[in-house]
């Protein structure tokens, strides 16, 4: 399935076959108690933790639970953007990426923060920050896994970025060993 908005380039959405199966059972008593209050509030869920911590699996199960078929690694979308603006057509200016976040009830945005050229952090910071506030002011929900804690969140991507989501959002810190490492 692909999403896209008029005259905007398409963005992979779908859960990667390593994850299909993943389910709320996987997760921890308490992690999944975390899920169900932010089910609860309409809110989504930060998952925060160092490589190896679980965090797209604990996502794609709740994306699995609600029986949403996809999600966005934020990597590919940073991509999809600047290839589109290559492009240099009359319809290049027109990917938007807050229009295009603004399409559907849930979002998952895997990976946020692993930008690591100084060109991508900075297109980073400005379409996360688009995505993030689209979504706000629509009400939409919007969960979210990086290895960066809320203050390198927010001196990357910005306080307002970071508070909105701490508003919208339970935070879920995954903890422990590299569980691909173990």
């Amino acid at each position: 399935m692909l999403l896209t908005n008029s005259a905007a380039a398409p963005v992979a959405n779908y859960i990667p076959a390593r994850f299909r199966r993943a389910s709320l059972e996987d997760l921890t008593v308490p992690m999944r108690l975390q899920v169900h209050e932010a089910a609860k509030a309409g809110k989504g869920i930060v998952f925060e933790g160092a490589t190896g911590r679980g965090k797209t699996h604990a996502m794609c199960a709740v994306a699995n639970d609600l029986g949403v078929d996809g999600f966005v690694a934020w990597l590919d979308f940073l991509e999809t953007i600047r290839a589109w603006w290559r492009l240099r057509t009359d319809d290049a200016h027109r990917f938007d990426p807050s229009r295009w976040a603004e399409r559907s009830r849930h979002l998952f945005i895997d990976d946020v923060g692993t930008e690591e050229s100084r060109s991508n952090t900075e297109l980073g910071a400005e379409a996360f920050a688009q995505v993030v506030n689209a979504r706000y002011k629509a009400g939409l929900v919007t969960h979210v896994t990086t290895n960066l804690g809320i203050e390198e969140l927010g001196k990357r991507y910005g306080d307002r970025t970071v508070s909105r989501l701490a508003e919208t959002c339970v935070w879920v810190q995954m903890t422990g060993e590299d569980r691909r490492l173990a």
